[in-house]
């Protein structure tokens, strides 16, 4: 996808009121076009992404979510809370550094 068709798309959403959650975990393995963040775009934007697909880390769960709108991003961060355990925490912290060790080599 294109810049313009990138915006076109956010364009629409804006239009119509509605959020548009975009999928970047491959966002960075593509080089002929080096896109923004699309939440970066728009506040109707929420941007997902993951180290696992995109740097080969099978099994890694780390991901993020993107997002200007504050209120959303307070929502999601309500779930992960919702979510989250001592348990996963950990396994967080630890799948966190063996990224950081695959990362740097």
């Amino acid at each position: 996808m294109s810049l313009s068709e990138l915006k076109e798309v956010i364009e629409i959403a804006e239009k119509h009121d509605v959020w548009l959650l975009i999928d970047e975990t491959y966002r960075d393995m593509f080089k002929d076009e080096v896109l923004p963040v699309a939440a970066s775009l728009s506040d109707k934007v929420i941007s997902v992404s993951s180290l696992s697909k995109t740097y080969g880390i099978p099994g890694i769960r780390i991901g993020w979510t993107v997002c200007r709108n504050k209120k959303i991003n307070d929502l999601l961060l309500c779930a992960k809370e919702q979510y989250a355990s001592e348990e996963v925490w950990l396994m967080s912290i630890l799948a966190m550094l063996l990224c950081l060790k695959k990362l740097n080599g």
